[in-house]
C-alpha cells in the first residue's frame, strides 16, 4: 500500500505516475522534448502510459482495501462468534470418474471399464 501511495500521489516525476504525466504534458505544451522520449509521438504516449498506470495503480489499491475491510468483517464475525459460522461448502461425495492408476490401464481396468461403465465415468448407456 506505501508503494501504491508513493506512485500515485508522489510529486516526485521519478516516482509518481501523475507527477510524471504532469511534466511531459507541460514539456509538450512547450514544444520540449524529454529523455528518454525521441519524439513527440512518444511524449505523447509516456503522457497516456503514466495516467493509465496512476489510474490503474489507485484502483488497485483500492481493491486491496475492500478486500481487506470485508474480511476484517468476516473475522470479527468468526471470534466473536460462539459456535462455528455456517458453510457453504456442500458435503464430500465420492466420485464416480474413473481413471487407471497409471499412465497406460492395465488389462484388469480395462476390463472392469468396459463392464461397469459408469465406473468409467460413461453413465448408465455407456458413453452415450
Amino acid at each position: 500500500m506505501t508503494a501504491s501511495y508513493q506512485k500515485v500521489f508522489s510529486d516526485d516525476a521519478k516516482i509518481g505516475f501523475f507527477a510524471q504525466r504532469n511534466a511531459y504534458q507541460d514539456a509538450i505544451d512547450a514544444g520540449e522534448i524529454l529523455a528518454p522520449a525521441k519524439t513527440m509521438d512518444d511524449m505523447h504516449a509516456v503522457v497516456t502510459n503514466s495516467t493509465v498506470d496512476g489510474v490503474l495503480a489507485a484502483f488497485f489499491a483500492l481493491m486491496i482495501i475492500t478486500v481487506i475491510l470485508d474480511a476484517s468483517r468476516v473475522w470479527v464475525k468468526a471470534i466473536r462468534a460462539h459456535e462455528p459460522l455456517p458453510t457453504t461448502e456442500t458435503p464430500p461425495e465420492p466420485s464416480l470418474i474413473w481413471a487407471p492408476s497409471g499412465l497406460i490401464p492395465t488389462a484388469a481396468e480395462r476390463e472392469r471399464a468396459r463392464r461397469e461403465p459408469a465406473v468409467a465415468g460413461m453413465g448408465e448407456r455407456g458413453g452415450e
